[in-house]
């Protein structure tokens, strides 16, 4: 079972906005729960937007809880409609600090293709490098992704998803489909 909670409130004259959220998760036949308390403020400064987040999380078996800081930048590289974002977080919990580089976007007449890199690194010296690229067209969306660590472990994955309707008048190539689906047969439409 989830139990989710979420309250905001938006300040006047451009002076950002709050956010709580809580989360309960309860787990069949264990013993344990999870719970989650957040607390984030968001804003915009010019084309840079910023956020910073304090959570508190009660999690596993060990129910101890545990302290997490977020900070969060973003903003266009370019002045462009099609600019790529630059995104960066820094998070710090009682583990670790961890910090987190990437830059996505859109390319393509209707911006029918996307692609994320980024290289996260932590306290720990662990260091990951990832790359993903997708393609949103009739009939299939098309998707890869590819990651590295500094620990020789590498990862990747492509995929592919649309629908076939079988009809009557034939076989229809689609784009994913909802619970219902009509075909008209319209004899002599332009």
């Amino acid at each position: 079972n989830q139990v989710r909670g979420f309250i905001s409130q938006r300040f006047p004259n451009k002076c950002g906005t709050l956010y709580l959220t809580g989360v309960h998760k309860d787990y069949w036949n264990q013993s344990f729960s999870d719970k989650d308390i957040s607390l984030s403020y968001s804003n915009q400064w010019g084309r840079l937007n910023y956020s910073f987040s304090f959570t508190q999380r009660k999690a596993g078996v060990e129910q101890k809880w545990k302290d997490e800081y977020m900070l969060s930048l973003s903003m266009p590289i370019g002045n462009s409609a099609r600019a790529p974002f630059l995104t960066n977080y820094v998070s710090k919990n009682s583990d670790r600090t961890s910090v987190n580089t990437g830059i996505s976007g859109n390319l393509g007449e209707d911006n029918q293709f996307s692609y994320n890199v980024s290289w996260a690194h932590d306290s720990k010296n662990n260091d990951t490098w990832s790359g993903n690229v997708s393609e949103y067209t009739t009939p299939v969306y098309l998707t890869a992704s590819y990651s590295a660590d500094n620990n020789h472990t590498q990862q990747w994955s492509a995929g592919a998803r649309g629908a076939v309707v079988l009809h009557p008048g034939g076989v229809t190539l689609s784009n994913d489909l909802g619970d219902t689906c009509a075909i008209i047969h319209a004899e002599g439409a332009s």
